[in-house]
């Protein structure tokens, strides 16, 4: 592999998108006119977006008539309007108009007349409605003389107790006597209701806190008792020269990262389906260049495009920002040194959308075709680069490891000014990016090595005729793209599955439901597919005779193994820590399991899921993959389908790397049932290990060793237990697997040619 013939590639490449309007159109003359149109438009439309008044029907307001000495909740010149101290700026005032029962000829009747406003505020008539109930003000509000349910004056005959003679008993609230108050009511159905409640609610509170004050000082207590000093407001943000940079830390990440995936699109179609139809294709793999070479050539042309389209879009939206939309109160300047920022995350970001966009590319046949193929994959960027500019999600260690997720949100801090406190992140988003990159261009190689890929014919697409051929074609093992197939029903079901459940409320229930999920979700799936798509199902799912030595070596393997999955464990539960909503459903979760005998633990917890996610993922999907002889390929891809199974991120970590471990026992032994024992051993000690208190098999007997001999203990070397069951697991894989891999000596695939 030469640069020379990588850079001919790119050169040539690079002068045929140049040569095509569309693409000077997308590159340049579209972001030049796009952004400042769209400023105009949001300049102008500006008029139309003012706030709108919203009608607030009064339902007894006759009452408030009969109060004396409180505050003031309507306007004593408009009565259509609740009081300017209400309202912390005085020109909202009007965002309230107050409308009387009269208005519309309600019913006397209080159980007519609810029915009738609720009937108002459903129809849209009224937005919201403050219901003042017949007993308001009777607790020591200032009401003149109380009422009775009818809405009539009530006067008591005796006096109350501790009044002193002075006033009457309904005038002061009972100690643990809840006051009458008003009622809101609105509709959720409504997003202008909802507007209107928040208005009105915000309104009666201050009103309230009026009234609390009115009393206080009216019992003597003094001003500076009720409010004992003001609280200023300031935005930092003006004085540091950031006004409105929170606006552009949360577009200008995602504006990259869009534009950057929709620029490789047109020059990714036409490097590829584009070259089909122009029958240069075989021209261009006939040189001397290797296909390695044409791939990378064919990388730099479509990511320099991708590059150039994201930054020329954020340029010419900062210029149109700049000049138009910082005349708004409630924008700012965009900060020009984000230019920096965003060109360092520019790089990963376009060789990444460069090289799936190749990859997706080269199976089209036509660009039409490819057009169908690609889009998705802009469709697919956007919760991954959305999700970061929604209210509660911040930078962390665990979402700076999402692919795009993590380089937006590491964006967004350094634009709003946190880098210092940031900037350790920018490792694992970054890191994330380019082993993606690299795994997207090993894609996109071995898609330009495959003649069928390249040069395949037209297809035409018969229900029956496929089945037919896939019945005829069934060999001892399945097809990687069938064994995919499976575990995508098996996740679907699984995720299904979960979500119909049920909490559980006892540790029967729990059985039940996990019993359930690990049939229907992984054992049935995999054995139905092994059924239907391989003429050997034993086969298919790794299921030889393994009445071997092998076995034993198998348990003691997950036995030594523990200490350091459980160390690992612990050390991602310090960077990644359960949610509020995760963390309580876990203590539940455990304290259901926890009530469960022993023998129901190993049961449920061990030995079922041991053979029915060992049938899914290392007899399903793995199976399929040692049929095509892609061994690494099935290995990851077993593992990574396994941790996708499971929920919580941690356990998602670990099950990964289990499933690596799991993976390499079927592929050196040959059979299923060594990754069977190892899975089963390793949850039942974990299970008995945490039940004794204890982090797994081996901390237990060492922190009892410890006793007798203290400098083996686990206190005094924290890190040589796991380290050293470590080395050991090494040692007996090395002395009883082998390194070997068992089915290397199975032919390229393992179909019947079809005659």
């Amino acid at each position: 592999m030469t640069l020379r013939n990588i850079a001919l590639v790119a050169g040539r490449e690079i002068r045929d998108h140049l040569r095509d309007r569309r693409t000077i159109a997308m590159m340049v003359i579209l972001p030049l006119v796009l952004y400042p149109v769209m400023a105009l438009t949001v300049y102008q439309l500006a008029q139309f977006l003012e706030e709108k008044p919203c009608r607030v029907l009064i339902v007894g307001s006759e009452y408030l008539q009969r109060c004396s000495g409180l505050p003031q909740l309507l306007d004593e010149h408009n009565l259509t309007l609740f009081h300017r101290s209400l309202f912390s700026d005085p020109r909202r005032q009007r965002l309230l108009r107050i409308v009387q029962p009269s208005d519309f000829g309600l019913p006397q009747d209080p159980q007519h007349l609810r029915s009738e406003v609720e009937n108002l505020i459903a129809s849209g008539t009224v937005d919201v409605a403050v219901w003042f109930p017949p007993g308001f003000g009777c607790f020591g509000l200032g009401l003149s003389e109380p009422v009775n349910d009818a809405g009539n004056p009530a006067r008591p005959d005796s006096q109350g107790e501790g009044s002193g003679g002075d006033s009457p008993s309904w005038a002061a609230t009972t100690p643990g006597e809840q006051p009458v108050g008003p009622e809101i009511l609105y509709s959720t159905a409504s997003d202008r209701s909802q507007i209107a409640y928040g208005r009105a609610q915000a309104v009666l509170d201050r009103w309230r806190e009026q009234c609390r004050r009115h009393q206080l000082a009216a019992r003597g207590i003094p001003q500076e008792l009720i409010e004992p000093f003001p609280v200023a407001v300031a935005d930092v943000a003006a004085s540091v020269g950031r006004r409105g940079a929170a606006l552009w830390a949360r577009l200008l990440p995602v504006l990259l990262i869009i534009w950057a995936a929709t620029g490789a699109l047109y020059p990714a179609i036409d490097a590829c389906a584009g070259e089909k139809e122009r029958g240069t294709l075989e021209t261009l793999l006939v040189s001397p260049a290797q296909r390695t070479e044409i791939v990378l050539g064919k990388l730099c042309a479509v990511s320099l495009f991708s590059a150039v389209t994201a930054m020329a879009n954020v340029v010419s939206m900062m210029i149109s920002g700049w000049f138009l939309l910082t005349s708004l109160p409630q924008f700012g300047p965009p900060p020009w040194s984000a230019l920096g920022w965003l060109f360092l995350a520019l790089l990963p970001v376009s060789l990444l959308s460069g090289a799936l966009s190749l990859a997706l590319a080269a199976q089209a046949r036509s660009t039409r075709e490819a057009q169908y193929y690609l889009m998705p994959l802009v469709l697919l960027t956007m919760p991954l680069v959305l999700l970061p500019v929604t209210a509660g999600v911040e930078l962390t260690w665990g979402t700076s490891f999402i692919p795009l997720t993590g380089v937006v949100l590491v964006l967004k801090s350094f634009l709003a000014g946190q880098m210092s406190q940031s900037w350790i992140y920018l490792f694992p988003a970054l890191g994330t990016t380019l082993v993606l990159c690299a795994l997207s261009l090993r894609w996109a190689v071995n898609q330009f090595h495959s003649e069928n890929i390249l040069f395949r014919e037209a297809e035409v697409i018969s229900l029956p005729l496929v089945l037919r051929q896939v019945w005829s074609r069934r060999g001892p093992y399945l097809t990687p793209s069938q064994a995919l197939l499976g575990a995508f029903a098996v996740l679907l079901i699984k995720m299904i599955w979960s979500l119909r459940a049920a909490m559980p409320e006892s540790f029967h229930e729990f059985a039940t439901i996990l019993v359930s999920t690990q049939l229907a979700a992984f054992a049935l799936p995999a054995i139905f597919f092994a059924c239907v798509f391989s003429r050997k199902p034993l086969k298919a799912l790794n299921l030889g005779v393994a009445v071997d030595g092998r076995l034993i070596a198998a348990a003691l393997l997950a036995l030594l193994i523990q200490p350091a999955c459980a160390t690992l464990q612990q050390l991602f539960l310090r960077v990644w820590q359960p949610g509020d909503v995760v963390g309580p459903f876990l203590q539940k979760i455990q304290a259901i399991v926890d009530s469960g005998s022993t023998w129901e633990l190993l049961l449920y917890l061990a030995i079922l899921p041991s053979i029915c996610e060992e049938l899914a993922f290392r007899g399903l999907v793995l199976g399929g993959f040692i049929g095509a002889r892609r061994f690494l390929l099935g290995m990851f891809l077993s593992a990574l389908l396994f941790a996708m199974a499971h929920t919580w991120l941690v356990q998602q970590i670990s099950a990964f790397l289990l499933g690596m471990v799991l993976a390499g026992i079927v592929l050196t032994t040959g059979s299923l049932w060594h990754a069977i024992v190892f899975h089963a051993i390793y949850n039942g000690g974990m299970l008995l290990a945490a039940r004794a208190g204890a982090d797994s098999v081996l901390h237990w007997l060492f922190a009892h060793a410890g006793q007798y001999f203290p400098g083996i203990g686990d206190y005094a070397l924290p890190y040589a237990l796991p380290i050293g069951s470590a080395l050991l697991a090494v040692v007996l894989w090395w002395w009883a697997f082998g390194w070997k891999i068992h089915f290397s000596k199975l032919p390229t695939a393992g179909l019947k040619p079809v005659p």
